[in-house]
Formats: C-alpha cells, sequence, structure tokens
C-alpha cells in the first residue's frame, strides 16, 4: 500500500517478529465519532458534514459520513466514520475534532430567531418589523409570515413583503427585551433579518443565507486517523 510509515519496530538486520511497520494514508483521513442513539435513525451514509479542529482554528472542512455502525456499544451510542474530502484541510493523524452532519439544507432564505415569530389567534404567525423610534419609543408593525423548515435557534421565514435590510424584532413578545429605568434607557431588542449559515451574530442588514435544516447533531469528539 502507498502512504506514510508513522511507526517503525525494526532495523536492518534484525529479525522480524510482530508488526514490523505501521503506513497510513495521510490524504484519506477519516474521523472516527460517537453518534447518541436518538440521532442514528435520522441519519444516513453519504450525508454532508462540516469538520472543526482546535489544531486548525475556526476553518470548517467539509467531509461525509461513511458509516454508522449497526449495533450500539456498552455506553448506548453508535460508532461512524466521517471521511475528509477537503482538500489541504489541516488535520493530522491523531488530533481531536469534531464534526456536525447536516441532514438537510435549504439555500438563499430569510432567517430569524425561534422566539421572532408569534403566532395569533386564528394559528397565523407573524414577525415584529421596526418602523421607527429608538429604545422605549421604537415602534413596529406586524409582518405576516409563513415558516419554513428550522433548528434550534433559528427559522427560516418567507412573506410578500419581507425586504433585505429590514430590522425585526428577536422577540414577537413586546414584554421581553425592555428594562426601563429611572433614566429611561433600553435595551436594544432588534436583530436584523436573516443570516448565512448557521450561529454568529445576526449581520448588519439582512441577507439572503444557507441555513442548514433541522438540528445538526455532533459526532461527539473523535480522532482522525488514516485511512479506513
Amino acid at each position: 500500500m502507498s502512504g506514510t510509515i508513522t511507526e517503525l519496530n525494526a532495523t536492518v538486520g534484525s529479525v522480524c517478529a510482530g508488526t514490523v511497520a505501521t503506513i497510513q494514508n495521510t490524504d484519506a483521513l477519516v474521523l472516527e465519532v460517537t453518534l447518541a442513539s436518538d440521532d442514528v435513525p435520522t441519519l444516513s451514509v453519504g450525508m454532508n458534514c462540516l469538520i472543526t479542529s482546535d489544531a486548525t482554528g475556526e476553518a470548517e472542512i467539509p467531509g461525509t459520513l461513511v458509516q454508522i455502525d449497526p449495533v450500539a456499544n456498552d455506553q448506548g451510542t453508535f460508532g461512524g466514520k466521517i471521511r475528509v474530502t477537503g482538500s489541504d484541510s489541516g488535520l493530522l493523524i491523531g488530533v481531536q475534532a469534531k464534526a456536525e452532519i447536516i441532514r438537510s439544507a435549504v439555500e438563499n432564505v430569510f432567517t430569524v430567531p425561534l422566539d421572532a415569530v408569534g403566532e395569533n389567534a386564528d394559528g397565523s404567525n407573524y414577525v415584529l418589523r421596526k418602523t421607527g423610534g429608538e429604545g422605549t419609543d421604537m415602534t413596529f408593525e406586524e409582518v405576516p409570515v409563513t415558516t419554513g423548515e428550522s433548528n434550534d435557534y433559528y427559522v427560516v421565514i418567507t412573506g410578500d413583503t419581507l425586504a433585505e435590510g429590514d430590522v425585526i424584532r428577536s422577540s414577537a413578545d413586546l414584554t421581553e427585551g425592555i428594562e426601563s429605568t429611572d433614566s429611561e434607557t433600553a435595551n436594544d431588542p432588534t436583530q436584523d433579518i436573516a443570516m448565512p449559515g448557521m450561529g454568529g451574530d445576526m449581520g448588519s442588514g439582512a441577507e439572503m443565507g444557507t441555513m442548514p435544516g433541522g438540528d445538526r447533531p455532533d459526532g461527539n469528539g473523535g480522532r482522525a486517523p488514516g485511512g479506513m
């Protein structure tokens, strides 16, 4: 096999016994992960993944789920393997890494925090769009929206009057996010509508972005061995 010798247990002239050398393919790294039992029914081989590691900083390295063990271990969790597909990932054999498995994704959509969406008595949904003022004098209008896919933090919304740059209140409950004091100061309860991707702070001004649908189960911990 081709690869890199990562361990050598013999010298020239010695009698070979047991493992003489270990050869690993550093160009085909695989991350061994632990999967929670309640996540396994929703996962399938071939799903895209995002791998992160302290060794590579904030970079998100693409990968593919290539194996899910059919039997749970003694801890009631399942083993799995994720093949690193990104070139020049910076990952090294034996480093600790973590992976997020993307069940589904939608692109070019508006997303807001879950709490930003309110529900009317008839079951329809709305968000509160800022119309003017600052602090406790802010004014808002209800904008009808239809909700789509969501994860643990954000939900996709659509509406005929939504536009990039709209400032949406981060909570549809007008009693939340305002703290009146003697000096009549207040916390800013607004968030810009939409964001690309998941996590992080809301961007300045609305953007069309990509949001993975559903929650993204973690492949908890693991090491990246060479090959499979």
